[in-house]
This record gives C-alpha cells, sequence and structure tokens, in this order.
C-alpha cells in the first residue's frame, strides 16, 4: 500500500485522491452517525486539468426543499426534507495547495436520534 504524501503538491494520482474524498466522507459521516443523523455528497468539484478536487460539500441528507404530488399521508417513507441547513464544506487554498473546512452547520432544522442513526 503506498503511502500518502505530506506534500500537497503531490496530490495528483487518481488514488490519492480518491483516499482523501472518501477519508472526508468519513469523517462527516462518524461525526453524523455520534450526532444522530444521515448525511448526503452534494457536491464535489474537481479541476478539469489536473483531476485535483477543488471543493466537496456534505450536507444532512434533509437538506433541501420539495414538493411532492402524493400527500404525505400516504407516503410510505414520511422523512421528507426540511431545508436542513447542517453541512460542511471543504475547498483546497489556491496559494497554498492545502485543503481547508472553510464552512461548518452543525444546527439542524429537525431533530435528530442518535439511538437511530
Amino acid at each position: 500500500m503506498a503511502e500518502s504524501s505530506s506534500n500537497p503538491q503531490d496530490l495528483n494520482s487518481n488514488h490519492e485522491l480518491g483516499q482523501l474524498e472518501e477519508q472526508m466522507e468519513d469523517f462527516y459521516n462518524e461525526y453524523a452517525k455520534q450526532a444522530g443523523f444521515a448525511t448526503k455528497n452534494i457536491n464535489s468539484q474537481r479541476n478539469k486539468e489536473t483531476d485535483a478536487i477543488k471543493n466537496l460539500l456534505f450536507t444532512c441528507n434533509r437538506e433541501g426543499k420539495r414538493t411532492s404530488d402524493i400527500p404525505e399521508a400516504e407516503k410510505t417513507n414520511p422523512m421528507s426534507p426540511a431545508n436542513c441547513p447542517a453541512r460542511i464544506f471543504i475547498h483546497i487554498q489556491k496559494k497554498t495547495q492545502l485543503y481547508v473546512i472553510s464552512k461548518v452547520v452543525l444546527e439542524h432544522s429537525h431533530p435528530c436520534y442518535a439511538d437511530l442513526a
């Protein structure tokens, strides 16, 4: 197994980029499990030339708003988006080429249940 480089300039291989994205997702998923909510990866952008990850956005799975033609009483899975603001945004700084967590919102617009996560 190849060792991960400590030099940010060396993060160019697809294998290491995949590991980095996976580590970030694992970190947020572990936090979410302890806090009692599920997550989803909303957005990840890569540099078209180098394939380097430019940014990642992980949110609570109840993020967003959706409308449905099915009445709430008839839904088999009544859990719906609650416009939840909880998220973590990670991006690469252009000058240093280091990944930073630039935005963290811990508050949810709905109850969270750690025993059910």
